[in-house]
């Protein structure tokens, strides 16, 4: 049920980002304000209060998200009002997701080691761009048993370069190998 109500939002704010003209100012900005949240856990938990007055909730997100994009406090404040801020991250991601369809852009997620750094990101997705023939979003996820490397898996496909594979692939080539005799 959280998920369609996710949903639900999303494509709300998407229309009206769409009208506005300004679907990747605010998916920029949403992204700020989850940056922020997950930055400031005691801010996102002012937010998911059911004790405080909304009045000086709403004012919290005026002076925090009030000179971003026009539509974003006023949907921050519809969150509030209806005590969506639990399932913001979720939010956003659907948010992201309908933004980046409608520009054409493949989302994909960038296994690593360690965690990549926005310049490394950012070439991975050129690359993958240039490979799909189309703009590609990365999400980088570490996961510290590929050992290096990178595997990404996008557009239904998944593009291992990780050491843990190449090592996997030798030893297979020796057990094999040996198997010859």
């Amino acid at each position: 049920m959280f998920e369609e109500r996710a949903a639900s939002f999303a494509k709300a704010f998407y229309d009206l980002a769409i009208e506005e003209n300004q679907p990747k100012e605010c998916q920029e900005a949403l992204s700020g304000v989850l940056r922020t949240l997950r930055e400031n856990e005691e801010l996102l938990t002012t937010l998911r209060s059911y004790v405080l007055p909304k009045e000086r909730l709403y004012a919290l997100v005026d002076s925090l998200w009030g000179q971003g994009p026009k539509s974003l406090a006023p949907f921050l404040k519809t969150l509030l009002k209806n005590h969506a801020m639990g399932y913001f991250e979720e939010i956003v991601k659907a948010f992201s997701s309908l933004v980046n369809e409608g520009l054409g852009v493949e989302e994909g997620l960038a296994f690593s080691a360690v965690p990549l750094s926005e310049e490394d990101l950012s070439r991975l997705e050129k690359a993958v761009g240039r490979s799909l023939k189309k703009k590609a979003s990365l999400v980088n996820r570490v996961d510290p048993a590929l050992i290096g490397g990178v595997k990404v898996a996008i557009a239904g496909k998944v593009y291992d370069g990780s050491i843990a594979r190449k090592l996997s692939e030798l030893r297979k080539s020796l057990i094999e190998g040996g198997n010859r005799k």
